[in-house]
């Protein structure tokens, strides 16, 4: 069975800034990893696909590719919003986010042509639209991670939402199948 579930969620300044190895990722990363190993072994999602963003998108990627070693038949996937994405970001943030795309098994190029904020919002409705529910990490806090997470409610689709501020973690509805 094919299950898939996407991830949303803040960027680095809202996740203790874009040192990786600050106290909030490496939290996050350990939450993770706890929720991603239920997911599939309980819940049995198989297909994971991230955004492809600094913050929440990359670390929910890079969780997911440790957990093949444990659960080798799953897919880690990266929706890029368009076919440019982060070449404005600093050498070393762009250098991982190609390691990232060569580790994925598919890279979905989401729309032509270069940035839009209506195409990090088109990338947000791929994946939820591609998904069996969503994972998310969000404080509360408008912006694009609110947007996605409205999206999901109006499409019904379950969302496991772990709240940085409160490490507390809440699900909307069942994620069984």
């Amino acid at each position: 069975m094919n299950r898939v579930l996407s991830a949303t969620g803040h960027r680095p300044d809202k996740l203790g800034g874009y040192t990786q190895n600050n106290a909030t990722i490496r939290r996050i990363k350990n939450e993770l990893l706890v929720k991603l190993r239920l997911c599939i072994s309980v819940y049995g999602f198989d297909e994971f696909w991230s955004g492809a963003a600094q913050g929440f998108d990359q670390l929910f990627f890079e969780v997911v590719e440790d957990l093949r070693v444990e659960f080798p038949h799953i897919k880690n996937n990266i929706a890029m919003p368009y076919k440019d994405f982060g070449e404005n970001w600093p050498e070393p943030a762009r250098k991982h986010l190609k390691e990232l795309c060569c580790m994925a098994d598919k890279v979905h190029i989401v729309y032509e042509g270069g940035f839009s904020f209506g195409k990090l919002n088109g990338r947000n409705i791929f994946m939820v639209d591609k998904g069996d529910g969503v994972m998310a990490c969000w404080d509360g806090s408008k912006g694009g991670t609110y947007n996605c997470i409205e999206y999901a409610k109006r499409k019904k689709k379950p969302i496991l939402r772990l709240n940085p501020r409160m490490w507390t973690w809440s699900c909307t509805e069942v994620l069984m199948p």
